[in-house]
């Protein structure tokens, strides 16, 4: 157990905000608050009155953490132009994994600097690549949704950027499922299904997906 005392800002009910002048916040082993008092002090506590406003972290419910090396840019073109000229070509090389481990690493960086302390993550098809995310996150400490994506459906997806078929959808999801769940002090990631959107996926998938969502009681 551990205490950080400061200056905070935070809302206990949607609706309301308040402000507490020397608050002592107790959090657990695990990283879970179990208190906030005013005032007093702890064993182990850290003080952070004198450098600023202690406030809650930001939550990112949707992220393709693929797409940060190409953020801003080609915002002028269709969305179906963007996928294929653009964002498609530059997944596919989430296949190199020393490629993949450089963006997230400064992705994460980049958005615990800001803020984000939780985020859910599309990744891309790549296993290896996607379970690198999820290790990032728990390396830097940013707690996180992390889903390998799947997307079978060849209308939709180009042929170098796509699942071989709805099975292997299924399958390849479920091996990131129990790989993340692995991962050694694993207490900040959680593996997500994601289905990249109704146009990259076959029913079958959509169907498969569904029931991997039931038998591993992942989270959609």
């Amino acid at each position: 157990m551990q205490a950080i005392r400061a200056h905070l800002i935070h809302s206990p009910e949607r609706g309301r905000i308040e402000r507490i002048e020397d608050a002592l916040v107790s959090v657990s082993d695990t990283g879970g608050i179990t208190d906030i008092a005013k005032g007093g002090s702890a064993p182990e506590t850290l003080d952070l009155r004198d450098q600023g406003v202690l406030l809650p972290g930001l939550v990112d419910l949707h992220i393709h953490a693929p797409q940060f090396p190409q953020l801003g840019t080609a915002l002028d073109v269709p969305l179906e132009d963007w996928l294929f000229r653009y964002t498609f070509p530059l997944e596919a090389r989430f296949d190199d994994l020393a490629y993949a481990s450089e963006v997230h690493d400064r992705l994460v960086r980049r958005l615990l600097a800001n803020g984000t302390t939780t985020a859910v993550y599309f990744a891309t098809i790549h296993g290896p690549a996607s379970l690198n995310l999820a290790e990032t996150c728990l390396r830097l400490g940013q707690r996180a949704l992390v889903g390998r994506v799947a997307m079978d459906l060849a209308e939709g997806c180009p042929e170098y950027y796509r699942d071989r078929d709805a099975t292997a959808a299924v399958e390849d999801t479920a091996s990131f499922i129990d790989a993340v769940r692995a991962l050694p002090g694993n207490t900040l990631v959680e593996p997500v299904i994601t289905p990249r959107f109704i146009p990259a996926c076959s029913d079958e998938a959509l169907q498969g997906l569904g029931d991997l969502a039931a038998r591993t009681k992942s989270p959609i």
